[in-house]
């Protein structure tokens, strides 16, 4: 799934969906802007979205409100010195 995530936020569908700007900012050194539960399932898709809230048997949106705290959090930490790691 990181893999995914990796190309989602490198892919041009993240950019028209999600400014450049929000995204950066999780990559980048400082603050991570935020991003709504809608936003994120509008970027996931329904059915990606509906997968996991089916596999952690959690409802959809609250499945979409953890992933919209915690994925900022997440691509920070897995982007050391502003970098998203190479997938293979």
């Amino acid at each position: 799934m990181a893999g995914r995530v990796a190309f989602r936020l490198s892919s041009p569908s993240w950019n028209r969906r999600v400014s450049a700007i929000r995204s950066k900012s999780w990559i980048g050194n400082g603050q991570n802007l935020p991003i709504t539960a809608e936003q994120l399932q509008q970027v996931l898709g329904s059915e990606t979205v509906k997968a996991l809230a089916a596999r952690f048997n959690i409802p959809i949106d609250q499945l979409a409100q953890i992933l919209a705290q915690q994925l900022p959090v997440a691509v920070d930490h897995a982007s050391p010195n502003g970098k998203l790691p190479h997938t293979a």
